[in-house]
């Protein structure tokens, strides 16, 4: 049984910080379930069941959509309290998944409370944009709010972790051995319902076939591949696609306007390699200020100040003006909507090299396209393709190999080359493009296609690890009745599907997500206490 030390507990609790310390897509990375689990078994020494347990809590968080900047379950606490209590009390990663859910919520009302005081920060990065010091800009909007994320998070966590560990030995030789079994139920349980979640923010009801599909032909069959089933999952979609927008019945594709045409005669005074890094530092950059009044709008104001500043080099005023109009209140989705940067980027130039263009119409752009490229940006990345690329790496991660350790990586090279796209696109088209791309019949026919593979991947990954049986044996006067052997003839898979559709009615419904853990947390240890489960 490893020790966890209070020198142990403080490193995994500053390790929990710097995940946290919203580095745009680094912090995704480092806060990814298989990431922070292949991490903790360097450090104890075994980095197979590392990676195991922190791909089978990953299950539960495959989509990451954190509407208004909130967060809605913090999965890097649940991993950086519940395995090192795995490594400490000799854990299975089933069991371990139960032990991470009420440290998810309690990462929730941590992040509250950061993001509630991080507005304490507004007033001086304002003043310092007024006064055009980028420094102090820095300053407030980016070392502040790391500085006091250290006072939020490390004490409490090392305290609780190292508390938990101190009595990990005491705590397992006096937990009954029906609500061990009840734990590692809810682990068989959990994946399927984190995956049942993704399925209602991916597609829509006329979308649940496709999820049935998915889920029975995994259970009929047994496919080991994710490759071949994500194959079938794709020619399913083209085939819908083709069939619900025939050639004749595709959406009207609106006129360019003249102002559309003239936006894409726009080059710019930004240098390719200018875009590219302005682009760049907005990914990375944006979520350091993340709090309660001006969501992201400090730490932006300072992504952007070198390329304001290349804009605005011989006009100081100028400067200080379009640095207070950008640390305003701003949030959006922000690989799609860095073309909203790239177009406001684009006004300033114009703004500068006098056309009649106000501070009040470019802060207008960015306030009336957010909105909309936000609703879409999540849905398409956040709630359709990073679950589906983390689920076809998610099968490596629960078997322990090093490929699961990828899944979060890969999602974001995706998203930092799309974010770098769409922002020289906003950059080099300006604002009456941006409009025709959200007015085009195309995105209705992506996020359709999308969402058929996502149902289809996501059902039949509920199969695959929705892996809740019953042992319950009756012994009869015709003879043995295995009631498992029984339900397996009826249907493959009936157990773990009565589980996940029941799942997906109760939040369709509007149920609440955290009350349906809690509803299966007591079903499991109800159904071990009595040998059912």
């Amino acid at each position: 049984m490893t020790q966890l030390t209070l020198g142990v507990c403080f490193l995994a609790a500053c390790y929990y910080w710097f995940s946290w310390w919203d580095i745009g897509m680094i912090g995704n990375i480092v806060t990814n379930c298989t990431f922070i689990g292949f991490v903790f078994g360097l450090f104890f020494g075994d980095v197979t069941t590392g990676i195991i347990i922190g791909a089978t809590i990953n299950s539960m968080y495959l989509t990451t959509v954190a509407a208004g900047g909130n967060l809605g379950s913090d999965a890097s606490l649940a991993c950086c309290i519940a395995i090192p209590l795995a490594f400490s009390m000799n854990l299975s990663a089933e069991a371990a998944v139960a032990f991470a859910i009420p440290f998810a919520v309690l990462g929730t009302f941590l992040d509250n409370i950061r993001r509630s005081v991080n507005a304490f920060w507004n007033k001086p990065v304002w003043n310092a944009a007024e006064a055009g010091d980028t420094k102090g800009i820095f300053l407030y909007s980016v070392l502040g709010p790391i500085a006091f994320g250290f006072l939020v998070r490390v004490p409490v966590v090392t305290v609780v972790l190292y508390a938990l560990g101190k009595g990990a030995e005491s705590v397992l030789q006096s937990i009954p051995a029906w609500v061990m079994t009840g734990f590692a139920d809810v682990g068989k349980v959990l994946p399927g319902i984190g995956m049942v979640l993704c399925a209602t923010l991916i597609g829509r009801t006329k979308m649940l076939p496709f999820f049935i599909i998915g889920f029975f032909i995994y259970a009929a069959t047994g496919m080991t591949s994710v490759l071949v089933i994500c194959i079938f999952a794709v020619c399913i979609a083209i085939i819908y696609v083709y069939l619900a927008f025939p050639a004749g019945l595709e959406p009207a594709e609106q006129p360019e306007t003249a102002s559309a045409v003239n936006a894409l005669e726009h080059e710019g005074a930004l240098s390719k390699s200018m875009q590219v890094k302005t682009a760049i530092r907005i990914l990375f950059l944006h979520r350091f200020s993340n709090n309660m009044q001006s969501q992201f709008g400090p730490s932006l104001c300072y992504a952007l100040t070198p390329a304001l500043k290349e804009i605005y080099k011989n006009d100081v005023d100028g400067l200080k003006d379009a640095l207070t109009r950008h640390v305003q209140p701003y949030i959006s989705e922000m690989t799609w909507g860095n073309c909203i940067m790239g177009a406001a980027l684009a006004m300033e130039e114009q703004k500068c090299a006098g056309a009649p263009i106000s501070g009040s119409d470019i802060s207008a752009v960015k306030v009336g396209l957010m909105g909309p490229f936000a609703g879409f940006g999540d849905s398409f990345n956040w709630a359709t393709v990073a679950p589906i690329i983390r689920s076809l790496f998610l099968p490596f991660g629960m078997s322990g190999s090093f490929i699961g350790v990828l899944m979060e990586p890969v999602v974001r090279i995706y998203a930092v080359v799309l974010g770098t796209i769409t922002f020289r696109l906003g950059y080099q088209k300006g604002r009456s493009a941006l409009t025709q791309i959200l007015r085009g019949g195309w995105l209705e026919k992506i996020m359709t296609g999308a969402g058929v593979l996502g149902m289809f991947m996501i059902g039949a990954m509920c199969a695959k690890y929705t892996t809740l049986t019953t042992p319950l044996v009756l012994e009869l006067s015709t003879g043995t009745f295995v009631l498992q052997d029984r339900l397996n003839s009826i249907l493959p898979g009936l157990i773990p599907f009565a589980i996940v559709m029941g799942a997906y009615a109760f939040l369709r419904k509007g149920g609440n997500y955290m009350k349906l853990i809690l509803i299966v947390f007591v079903a499991c240890l109800v159904g071990a206490f009595f040998g059912i489960l």
